[in-house]
């Protein structure tokens, strides 16, 4: 049986695109009888209670998992039922008819991006450094401080100008994440 979940917790697609995006899926698979089923926003894929050798389509893979890593392990889950899966937005077919080969090539594809990952990771850190910026994120979570403290009057002038988070970003050297996290903890929007 094929059938198509709907996440009603998608933050970016809603139920019925999910649903056109599907259907167009199955068509183009030739999937044949399609049924749809709604995934309630407190639960997950994996709580479907999904029987052996099905066929599934979702309108995208973040319906596996917000992280990588979290949909690379409910891929090898499904995988171990031999389920069918296939995702529309990314064109995706996933046939888990070897499940121990799809395992081992998860593995490997999970270490070679968390090595990218890194080494990504380090370019930027060594960019900022480079820039004289401030490496790492731009608050201490557990000091519950930031490298932008002290500079709230700076920041609300800013803002009273008119001047978007990136440009107050660029002005002050820091990154707009880091602007926005700020004025948002410290309430300064609404000043």
């Amino acid at each position: 049986m094929t059938i198509g979940y709907v996440y009603e917790k998608q933050r970016f697609c809603t139920p019925e695109e999910q649903e056109r995006m599907i259907r167009a899926c199955a068509k183009r698979y030739r999937l044949g009888e399609l049924k749809i089923k709604k995934v309630p926003a407190e639960e997950s894929i994996k709580a479907q209670n999904i029987k052996k050798s099905e066929t599934i389509v979702i309108a995208n893979v973040s319906l596996l998992g917000e992280r990588f890593e979290e949909i690379v392990k409910a891929i090898k889950e499904l995988s171990g039922q031999k389920i069918r899966i296939f995702s529309a937005k990314e064109d995706l077919q996933i046939d888990t008819s070897y499940p121990q080969m799809l395992s081992e090539s998860l593995e490997t594809l999970l270490k070679i991006y968390k090595g990218i990952f890194s080494l990504r990771n380090r370019q930027i850190q060594a960019s900022l450094q480079e820039q004289g910026k401030p490496r790492g994120c731009g608050h201490n979570a557990r000091k519950g401080t930031s490298v932008l403290d002290g500079r709230e009057k700076e920041i609300a002038q800013y803002l009273k100008r008119g001047l978007s988070f990136a440009k107050i970003a660029e002005a002050i050297g820091v990154s707009c994440t880091t602007v926005f996290m700020f004025v948002k903890k410290k309430g300064l929007a609404e000043a």
